[in-house]
């Protein structure tokens, strides 16, 4: 049976082991190495263990003489009469007394002999043959307090003291008065050795527990920063490192550790008052919060137990000791409420939440009552190994708990992931497939209206547009409320005209107020800077959503947009703007539920007006994201003023001086965008796998007179990337097989390819937050939302369509408004101003500058090193990029080179190899506006 269970563990060990990753390694020399290792530490061990308990001592042991000291004691009673004893032995002297005991020393006493003797807290005096030998007090050099610590005291004996009387007085304020330990007989050497070996146990369980509570320090600081969460083992971790305080600075040993032992004597009763908190703490977080009170009741009473004991012992009038009472009392009252809460969880069924935990703090709590008992009755050999094992083991089942907490929360972490991403993914596929067959509607709706002049067939369509806007307007707000609620809307900023963004949110709003009979106005309150930097598309939709929230709940009157603000410095402005209506207003008792989600208030009232409920809930949550406020005020039947405020960085300081709002609205009901240009010489390719979303971009621009190709699919697209050349691409995401992002990546890797240079815009019904970035960081040039929106689709053919095939409809060439200044179209895409600073605002002088930028920009040459791998010579030709791009305000330019400079640098090609193309089209297009501009001629 022995062989069998030895082979049984044998087998147990082994299977252990092979789940330990080391032995997962795939080279096979590793895996030998790992057992090789593993099984000379186990032959070391192995020989250590033996020689040590089966080989003959060759130690020199003989030289450590200590035993008992044997001789009689004698008490001296008060009529001068003596009384034998047996040490130890308790007096209960009055305080401030003077006991004193008696003994005859041996008749032979060898050389190095001494007797050593525990003072346990009492001044003391040792005379031989009436000559005081000895003298023990700390008067002179404790900082506080009336008694002398505990020691050891060592007399040493001469062989001309054999048979002479020896005298042991002691006295003390403190309460341990008259106690005598047993006295012990030998060596100096062999005494400390005895003593040593006594002690040593308890400070090595208190260095244990010092170790595994700084340890648990760590871990928890490091589990609340990667989680954001506490630990209870941050609470017995700290309850851990007092306690090993209070074992080291109470231990009989304490002589040996520390030089000034009267400080290291007050530090166990400091500690003792303070340990109840952490251990409070740590049942008030097991046990949920469920008797918060009186965990948090007994905590504050033990830090007034704490200042008020210190302050007595610190003023010398009631010492440490003298308090101990007080300290026990609230010890017996955390015993007793961690008990009484253990039953009652128990009662209740909530014990098995932490059922290993509460076995750890019954036997810390019954060890704690056992040690509190023996201190109360002055028992000789008193120490704190068993508080410190139970503690001990409180940690060790806490630390289990954490581990497994941590695995739980890890495994829920990788669950919300997935689930995210699962939702995520949902979110973009309903996005697409609700926003496809829509993108078809409103596309042939409009062509409708376009081709139709029958008056009914108009008006039908016009409705259908209306009622498709309301249905896209729907979708968005569940959309955004979906990353509202898994917090995925994100703030990006980029600097913006604050005209254009009024002018848009204005014109975007305008139809609706005149469909309804309404004033539609815009004031400008004071000073309002040109150009800002903040999240231009968040703003916009702040600013859409109070003006349609206006429109619909005010049936006749006026709908007001007010912009203000107030300079907070030359970088900062406090942006200002509010919406002001004559509609049905809300009561006051409502004021607090309109920005709740999906809350409507008078849903009796407002059955009839369209919406989620969701728009001022995402209003309040995007205004609170950019740091912001958001006020409102209402008087019920008169109307509502909503106003929010957000800090804005200032990038061009010159006054509006009055928002010059273009009122152009859109097309009446029987008017029809239409394109403002023609270009019968250029060549887009489309592509998307549904051929109704490509007879809508072909009917949409008909009148352009552009020249369409059309491909289904991307195998089809890269057929025709590689035997045509377009001027543009339009490239839709979600295509089977290959979709667009795959086809694009492929698309760069071809050779011959006659549009490596072709800007390629992603056409997607994908509206979720970041994709626009996503698809820009991956080297789109830009990127169309679906349903396509003529002016949208209007505006990107001429921000990229070469300028010399574009004619607009007035029948001149398309370029920059001559009413712009230079600095003006340069601060389009460069920070201009900045650039211009570096050359004491020379304009000329900048502009020469912009030239020669032109001139020497040279991304063949960088293309050519990347390709050759020439790292060296990459890292010079980046440099110099990176260097002239910060002279002429190309600001995100430079940053972008300078991280490729720094990649080169550090041999980080993999970055390199990542980001170049991005990098390098933004170069390229940069270059190329500046030509435009500035017409140079290389």
């Amino acid at each position: 049976m022995v062989i069998l269970g030895k082979i049984k563990l044998l087998s147990v060990l082994c299977f252990s082991l092979r789940r330990f990753p080391m032995l997962n390694a795939p080279d096979k020399i590793t895996r030998v190495v790992f057992y090789c290792s593993f099984i000379i530490i186990i032959g070391i061990l192995s020989y250590f263990v033996f020689g040590e308990v089966f080989m003959p001592s060759e130690g020199h042991h003989n030289s450590f003489r200590c035993e008992v000291y044997s001789n009689p004691w004698f008490y001296t009673n008060e009529d001068g009469s003596q009384t034998q004893i047996e040490l130890p032995y308790d007096f209960h002297t009055p305080t401030g007394e003077v006991a004193s005991i008696s003994t005859v020393l041996p008749n032979h006493i060898p050389d190095d002999t001494s007797l050593c003797f525990r003072s346990g807290r009492q001044d003391m005096n040792i005379y031989i043959d009436g000559k005081k030998v000895v003298s023990y007090s700390t008067k002179e050099t404790r900082l506080f307090g009336s008694s002398s610590p505990a020691v050891y005291l060592f007399c040493k004996l001469r062989p001309s003291y054999a048979g002479k009387v020896l005298r042991l007085e002691a006295s003390t304020t403190a309460s341990y008065s008259g106690m005598f330990y047993t006295v012990n007989y030998g060596n100096t050497a062999g005494i400390w050795a005895y003593l040593i070996k006594e002690g040593i146990g308890e400070l090595i369980i208190a260095l244990i527990m010092l170790i595994a509570g700084l340890a648990s320090f760590i871990f928890s600081i490091s589990y609340m920063r990667s989680m954001q969460e506490s630990t209870t083992l941050m609470h017995i971790g700290w309850a851990c490192v007092l306690a090993a305080i209070w074992v080291f600075t109470n231990s009989t040993l304490r002589q040996l550790l520390f030089p000034n032992v009267s400080v290291a004597g007050d530090i166990p009763f400091l500690v003792i008052m303070l340990l109840p908190v952490p251990i409070a703490m740590y049942m008030d977080n097991m046990q949920e919060d469920r008797y918060h009170k009186c965990y948090l009741s007994l905590m504050i009473l033990s830090l007034v137990n704490l200042v008020v004991c210190t302050a007595l012992h610190v003023g010398d009038i009631i010492e440490f000791n003298r308090s101990a009472l007080g300290m026990e009392a609230i010890v017996i009252l955390l015993v007793i409420l961690i008990l009484a809460t253990l039953l009652l969880d128990l009662q209740n069924g909530k014990i098995k939440e932490y059922k290993l935990s509460a076995i750890g703090i019954f036997l810390a709590m019954t060890a704690g009552a056992i040690q509190l008992a023996l201190y109360m009755m002055r028992v000789f050999s008193f120490n704190g190994m068993m508080m410190c094992a139970a503690l001990l083991f409180i940690m060790i089942t806490c630390a289990i708990n954490a581990f497994q907490d941590v695995n739980r929360r890890e495994m829920e972490r990788r669950e919300a992931i997935l689930a995210s991403q699962s939702k995520a993914q949902f979110l973009a596929n309903m996005s697409h497939e609700i926003r496809t067959p829509i993108n078809a509607v409103l596309g042939m709706n409009e062509m409708i209206l376009r081709e139709s002049t029958e008056a009914n067939v108009r008006e039908y369509a016009t409705d259908l547009q209306h009622a498709g806007q309301s249905l896209l307007s729907l979708i968005n707000d569940i959309l955004d409320y979906s990353k509202l609620e898994s917090n995925n809307l994100s703030i990006i900023n980029v600097d913006y005209e604050l005209a254009s963004l009024i002018n848009d949110s204005y014109n975007m709003i305008s139809m609706r107020a005149k469909e309804k009979n309404l004033v539609l106005k815009v004031e400008n309150d004071g000073y309002l800077p040109t150009r800002l930097n903040g999240d231009e598309i968040r703003l916009r939709q702040i600013i859409l959503n109070l003006l349609t929230n206006a429109v619909k709940y005010t049936k006749e009157g006026q709908v007001t947009l007010k912009i203000g603000g107030d300079k907070l410095s030359d970088t900062d402005f406090l942006l200002r703007i509010s919406v002001s209506d004559t509609g049905i207003g809300i009561k006051k008792e409502d004021l607090n539920l309109i920005f709740d989600s999906f809350q409507r208030v008078e849903q009796t009232r407002n059955r009839s007006i369209e919406g989620t409920g969701l728009g001022l809930s995402i209003t309040k949550y995007l205004i609170d994201l950019m740091g912001g406020t958001l006020s409102v005020t209402s008087e019920y039947g008169v109307g509502s003023t909503f106003t929010f405020e957000v800090k804005q960085e200032i990038i061009n300081a010159n006054s509006l001086n009055d928002v010059h709002i273009q009122y152009t609205q859109h097309a009446s009901l029987n008017e029809v965008y239409e394109e403002s240009f023609v270009a019968p010489d250029a060549k887009i390719l489309v592509v998307d796998d549904v051929a109704v979303n490509l007879k809508v971009v072909q009917g949409l621009l008909k009148t352009s007179q552009i020249r369409i190709f059309t491909a289904t699919s991307g195998a089809e697209c890269l057929d025709y990337v590689t035997k045509e050349r377009f001027d543009l691409i339009f490239l839709d995401h979600m295509m089977p097989k290959m979709d667009g992002i795959e086809t694009f990546k492929k698309m760069k890797t071809l050779s011959p390819n006659p549009n490596s240079k072709t800007p390629v815009i992603m056409l997607t019904a994908n509206a979720l937050s970041g994709s626009k970035e996503e698809y820009l960081e991956l080297g789109f040039t830009d990127y169309l939302s679906k349903p396509i929106q003529s002016s949208a689709l209007d505006a990107m053919l001429l921000a990229y369509l070469p300028k010399n095939l574009v004619t607009m409809r007035n029948g001149n060439p398309y370029e920059a408004d001559k009413s712009e200044t230079l600095m003006d179209q340069l601060n389009k895409f460069l920070d201009a101003d900045a650039g211009l600073k570096y050359y004491s605002n020379n304009e000329d002088f900048y502009k020469e500058i912009l030239v020669a930028y032109v001139e020497d920009g040279d991304v063949e040459k960088l293309d050519s090193l990347y390709a050759e791998e020439n790292w060296h010579d990459y890292q010079v030709s980046i440099h110099s990029v990176k260097s002239s791009s910060i002279y002429i305000g190309a600001k995100l330019l430079a940053d972008e080179t300078r991280k490729l400079e720094e990649a080169a640098k550090n041999g980080k090609i993999d970055y390199i190899k990542e980001h170049h193309s991005s990098v390098m089209h933004m170069y390229q297009e940069i270059i190329e506006r500046l030509d435009e501009i500035l017409h140079v001629t290389k």
